[in-house]
């Protein structure tokens, strides 16, 4: 399989390379991987068949031309309405044959892993990442007001908080992750960052893409201190483990690169 990538470093950049790294397996060089930003030249195919994904498209507003004589997988599918606050609305995608959702991944800079036990974490809960006035004041008045043995940093600006490394190791010495929506929509790296660490995640709903059904985070329908700081205080050692297995489990079958790779395959091949 051949690739063709507007995007080598960007990132999303490590994510597509594994992603990439599992379809080469499956296809020829009569196959080509199309990779591109919204706001990059269209593609036009080099090669007899085609699969395109497109990145960055948070607005979900973009439909790519691509779709017409190839199948097309992208982070943020088109809503009907994508302004706030529609495009918190789960299921108000615009259906279109040929273009597929795909799994956002981990950035390229997050390095966390699973290998502390649940129980035996630092940290009951965190939350590093930006203050938005629009989609996050109510999370930000919960977070000032829950106790007990967390971190949470707010900071302005996207992914200008304490850096990458930091980051990583709060989040993989983290029992539960507090995961609210981004500032254009329901998907957020943190949600797949936390997976990975095979934390607890606490979140409002998620776009109900197709790999998502089963999911086995906490959803809470708003950010209520009181109903939060229940579950930091009453998930007992068992359940705590019990759903750090589920989360990890579920990362490496349905989020994880592998777990895109067979997403995309079993969409081009039906």
């Amino acid at each position: 399989m051949k690739i063709f990538n507007q995007t080598p470093d960007t990132c999303e950049s490590t994510h597509i390379n594994q992603i990439y790294s599992y379809l080469n397996k499956e296809f020829n060089d009569d196959w080509g991987l199309y990779v591109r930003r919204h706001n990059q030249p269209v593609f036009n195919l080099e090669t007899e068949y085609g699969i395109c994904i497109i990145l960055s498209a948070e607005g979900h507003s973009y439909i790519p031309p691509e779709i017409k004589f190839m199948d097309t997988f992208m982070n943020y599918l088109p809503k009907e309405n994508s302004t706030f606050p529609y495009f918190l609305y789960p299921d108000s995608f615009i259906r279109i044959p040929r273009l597929f959702e795909l799994q956002l991944g981990t950035t390229k800079w997050f390095t966390g892993n699973h290998n502390t036990p649940i129980n035996n974490r630092k940290y009951d809960f965190s939350f590093i990442g930006q203050y938005d006035p629009y989609t996050r004041s109510d999370f930000y008045q919960c977070m000032i007001n829950l106790k007990g043995n967390g971190f949470v940093h707010f900071y302005e600006g996207w992914n200008k908080g304490l850096g990458p490394e930091k980051y990583s190791e709060i989040m993989s010495q983290t029992k539960i992750a507090l995961v609210p929506c981004g500032s254009a929509s329901l998907d957020t790296f943190r949600f797949y960052e936390a997976m990975s660490c095979g934390c607890i995640v606490l979140s409002i709903n998620q776009n109900n893409y197709e790999f998502m059904k089963n999911s086995p985070h906490i959803h809470v329908e708003n950010w209520n201190p009181y109903i939060i700081q229940q579950y930091i205080e009453n998930l007992s050692k068992d359940q705590l483990e019990t759903l750090s297995v589920k989360s990890r489990e579920f990362w490496e079958t349905n989020l994880s690169p592998k777990g895109a790779a067979k997403f995309i395959l079993s969409k081009v091949k039906n």
